[in-house]
């Protein structure tokens, strides 16, 4: 009997509790994509985006039926889980002395997609309100150009779905210099846009075209 009782305790000392080990089967396998990407993290810290940095944000948007120009802020550095994260700030009105744009503001965060033709590709999601915006920016190759035009596409501030030409620029425009390098990368014809490859105008200096 004392022989019988210590080999089933045996048993069950060596037997596995399954239940704890399907547990820490799938904790380690959620926390492997996080560790891998920490190793990799200091590689992309050396390597950056070639729109890594801080970015003066400027496009044209509908506010009561009627075009107005908008002011943003948006920031690219290397992420842990995305490769490249996005953070961005939006207001009506310009960039003050400080850098900083006035209040109220629009809040997102997002990522850079994988490149496609040659263009850059970022989504964005609303914080502050539910919103989701789509950039797709010329890729300069290598670029170290201070104006980068792209096109985004969300909804308008009536919320009527909208699209339009922005640009991203490295210092702070003023209004009417970033409405004119607006208007100088778009074409518009019988209801459809693109951007040109190169401006219609000087992109410092006088409105010359």
């Amino acid at each position: 009997m004392h022989y019988t009782v210590a080999n089933f305790a045996v048993h069950n000392i060596a037997e596995p509790n399954w239940e704890v080990t399907l547990i820490l089967g799938a904790v380690v396998g959620v926390l492997v994509i996080p560790i891998w990407q920490l190793i990799v993290y200091p590689a992309r810290r050396l390597r950056p985006h070639s729109l890594n940095g801080r970015w003066y944000e400027y496009h044209l948007t509908f506010v009561s039926g009627r075009v107005a120009l908008r002011f943003g802020i948006v920031c690219i550095k290397p992420g842990i889980r995305s490769r490249y994260i996005v953070t961005a700030e939006y207001s009506d009105g310009p960039p003050q002395g400080d850098g900083q744009l006035p209040t109220p503001k629009l809040w997102y965060r997002g990522r850079v997609l994988p490149s496609e033709a040659d263009q850059v590709v970022i989504l964005l999601k609303g914080l502050s309100h539910p919103e989701t915006a789509v950039f797709r920016l010329l890729d300069r190759i290598p670029s170290n150009d201070n104006v980068v035009p792209g096109i985004w596409m969300a909804y308008d501030h009536d919320l009527a779905p909208a699209a339009g030409v922005a640009i991203l620029s490295r210092s702070s425009l003023p209004p009417e210099q970033a409405m004119r390098m607006l208007q100088s990368w778009l074409i518009q014809e019988k209801g459809a846009m693109h951007l040109r490859k190169t401006p219609t105008v000087q992109r410092k200096g006088p409105n010359t075209r």
